[in-house]
């Protein structure tokens, strides 16, 4: 009986530290898988952090490209535009063009002389037009005056070679005969641009009867040679004086 009882109370001991062992090692197994389900809690976390990263970087990608699309119809537009514009200038160039023929033609139909006077008016206008382009009115409005023709050489020079000038106008200086008033406009033309290659400034007056030069003149430079020029504008019935004098040049071209 005692024997029965103590293989009872043995057994009963063994269970229970079975048991013990058992929940221990289920304990253990339950703090483990606890870990781990916290591991991939943490990485689940990281995972969706990484997604909305993502997905906000795909909306910056998607705002930049619509912004990208926008820039890009927009110069397609002005592309357009300039191409319009374009097109508009080449139609008022071929239509003045057209208007100068026509002025040309109606010219030479009914006086010669005055022909060749509307022809250095056209002449004025083209040389302004090829340097600033279509569409810029002349330095001076047209009045049918030598001083027209001066002022706008004279802006010609300054933006094709870089010869500054200064300019004074006294009066209202426009020449009945058309002819002589070519003869004069060319004559002065060229004598400005034979002045001008020194690059030197040049101070020019226009008056009722003359237009004058002057330019400095350096020592150890050549003075502009202006006979040739004299002699043509003494064929033309011109008077083309010049001389050097303290360090200057003075050229008067009657008128």
């Amino acid at each position: 009986m005692v024997v029965a009882l103590v293989v009872v109370v043995i057994v009963a001991i063994v269970a229970v530290s079975a048991l013990s062992v058992v929940a221990r090692r289920a304990s253990v197994a339950r703090h483990r898988a606890e870990g781990r389900v916290d591991q991939l809690n943490g990485r689940l976390a990281e995972a969706v952090d990484l997604l909305e990263e993502s997905d906000k970087q795909r909306r910056a990608a998607e705002a930049r490209s619509t912004a990208a699309e926008g820039r890009t119809r927009a110069a397609e537009q002005k592309a357009h535009d300039a191409e319009r514009r374009s097109g508009e200038a080449e139609k008022r160039i071929g239509e003045a063009i057209r208007r100068s023929d026509e002025a040309v033609r109606a010219a030479v139909a009914s006086d010669p002389a005055r022909t060749v006077w509307e022809l250095e008016k056209l002449r004025v206008e083209r040389e302004w037009m090829d340097v600033v382009g279509p569409g810029v009115d002349l330095p001076v409005p047209w009045d049918g005056s030598i001083r027209a023709v001066v002022a706008t050489e004279l802006s010609v020079i300054r933006e094709v070679m870089g010869t500054p000038s200064e300019l004074a106008l006294a009066g209202h200086v426009k020449l009945a005969d058309p002819a002589r008033a070519a003869v004069t406009a060319r004559v002065s033309v060229e004598m400005l641009r034979r002045l001008a290659r020194s690059g030197d400034e040049m101070d020019v007056s226009v008056t009722a009867d003359a237009l004058t030069v002057v330019q400095p003149v350096h020592p150890d430079e050549t003075p502009t040679d202006l006979s040739g020029l004299a002699e043509v504008a003494g064929r033309a019935g011109l008077s083309l004086a010049h001389e050097v004098a303290d360090g200057r040049l003075q050229a008067r071209l009657s008128i």
